[in-house]
Parts: structure tokens; C-alpha cells; sequence
């Protein structure tokens, strides 16, 4: 199965909508995930395709695998730091989750491998004051 980039970020876009994490979020797929600190002012999931890696199986088949990218990211509030570090991070793990439990009935992709890279993204926070950590998946087409 061959897929495009736009079709396998709504394939994690669908899978992190309806998680529950420690606030309401807004979830959205970008092929661009720049945004300004005041756009973060509540908890917002940005989905972006990030790869495409083509290997041969056999002479006549290949594997195909894509990386997509889920940043979450909110402004913080910096008297509360810690605290909201402490539950954003764990708001970053459950995506995670979320993402490595995808199966090829559901999606037309499994996952075979997540990374968190960065938990917390130091400069981020000291530059903006913002919150920001990345699950990398990489999914593989199946069927």
C-alpha cells in the first residue's frame, strides 16, 4: 500500500483525537507547525508527516515506512513550571501510547517504533515560555 503523506498524518490525526490528556486540546494536521506563543494558550496537538523510507523486500516487493511527527505544546505558566512540565510530559507519553497501539485494521498502518525526541524542549521553554515535546512514529503500510 502506497500512501500519501497527508493521508498518513490523518491516520495519527484520527488516532490522538479523543485521547484524554490533562486539558481540552485542539488537535490539527500541518505540513507547516509554526506557531506563535499566543496561539498556545491552551494544549495543542500538531501532526506532521515527517518521512518516507523505501526499502526492497524481495526483488518484487518493498517495505515502505513513514515517520510522522506530534508535537504538544502549551504556554506555561512560569510560577507553575514544574508542575505543568510534570503534566504536559505525561500528556506526551500517552500520545505516545496512543500511537504505538496502532494496528492495521483500523488504519491501513501499524506502528513499529516511537520515539520521544525531545520530552521537553529546553529552548522552547526559555525562549517562549512554551511547552513543547515530539513523538516521533514510524508506521508502516500494510495490505
Amino acid at each position: 500500500m502506497t500512501a500519501t503523506p497527508a493521508q498518513v498524518g490523518d491516520a495519527v490525526l484520527a488516532a490522538v483525537t479523543g485521547l484524554t490528556l490533562s486539558s481540552a486540546y485542539t488537535a490539527v494536521r500541518s505540513f507547516w507547525p509554526e506557531r506563535k506563543p499566543e496561539e498556545l494558550l491552551s494544549l495543542t496537538l500538531t501532526v506532521m508527516p515527517r518521512a518516507i523510507e523505501r526499502r526492497a523486500e524481495t526483488r518484487v516487493s518493498e517495505r515502505i515506512d513513514y515517520s510522522v511527527d506530534v508535537m504538544v505544546q502549551r504556554k506555561v505558566d512560569q510560577t507553575q513550571r514544574d508542575s505543568e512540565i510534570a503534566l504536559l510530559s505525561a500528556d506526551v507519553e500517552k500520545v505516545a501510547d496512543a500511537l504505538y497501539a496502532l494496528r492495521a485494521g483500523t488504519t491501513g498502518f501499524v506502528c513499529v517504533g516511537v520515539t520521544i525526541d525531545p520530552m521537553v524542549s529546553p529552548a522552547h521553554m526559555q525562549e517562549h515560555g512554551v511547552f513543547t515535546g515530539v513523538v516521533t512514529a514510524r508506521l508502516r503500510a500494510v495490505g
